[in-house]
């Protein structure tokens, strides 16, 4: 995927009431999982999310990984839906929507992928931000149909 052509990410109805959800039911700590979808005009166009289990061995207050074996199912499965894996989404428990630096090291071979943060205050705040991965830096793009 180039990053540079990726403007924007189109999500599906839907899909940030269940971003919003899972960051909340996951409180205290981080959850994670993929966005899957396809590419279209310069937007990528989330059209599932695939939860998956954080398995931080530390902190998962403040840090999320998925298991290789995980990642692997998933592949297959949006494969066998004809659907592409476009990126990872994850929350930042009373945090703010932005990547920290462990995120940026986290994704270190996945540039061109998209992100998408949502940060919770616990209660009825909540916010979505959207990245493209890109070495040393994250790009921010932005997102159609949050408000779900």
């Amino acid at each position: 995927m180039n990053p540079n052509k990726i403007q924007q990410l189109q999500l599906a109805p839907d899909i940030g009431r269940q971003l919003k959800e899972q960051a909340l039911q996951a409180l205290p700590e981080e959850c994670c999982g993929i966005l899957a979808g396809y590419l279209a005009g310069g937007r990528m166009h989330i059209r599932q999310l695939l939860r998956l289990v954080n398995v931080a061995q530390q902190e998962r207050m403040a840090n999320f990984a998925v298991a290789d074996a995980d990642l692997i199912k998933a592949a297959r499965l949006l494969r066998q839906q004809g659907l592409e894996l476009l990126g990872f989404y994850h929350s930042h428990p009373f945090g703010l929507p932005a990547p920290s630096r462990k995120d940026v090291a986290s994704c270190n071979g996945w540039d061109g992928y998209s992100h998408i943060i949502v940060a919770t205050d616990g209660g009825d705040r909540t916010q979505l931000a959207a990245f493209i991965t890109q070495r040393p830096m994250w790009k921010r793009i932005q997102i159609q149909g949050a408000e779900s």
